[in-house]
């Protein structure tokens, strides 16, 4: 996996991006809607994630409850 790097090119006021021997520029605005759309990417990932977890955790209480009825009934 090649190294990426960015930085900013004062002289030409933009934003360089190099990835191994590739560059690719984006003007300021470009990269402001790069970085919003990485922060609304990042954003629903934690989402979801955060509700998997929950679900997993109600569905894992829920089976504990339901054993434990099962277990009343066969005792």
């Amino acid at each position: 996996m090649s190294d990426i790097c960015v930085f900013r090119d004062d002289a030409k006021n933009c934003i360089v991006l190099k990835d191994g021997e590739k560059l690719f520029t984006f003007t300021p605005e470009q990269w402001a809607v790069i970085c919003m759309a990485a922060n609304s990417d990042m954003e629903n990932r934690l989402y979801a994630l955060k509700h998997g977890e929950t679900l997993r955790l109600e569905r894992e209480r829920t089976w504990a409850a339901n054993r434990g009825e099962v277990g009343n009934q066969n005792g």
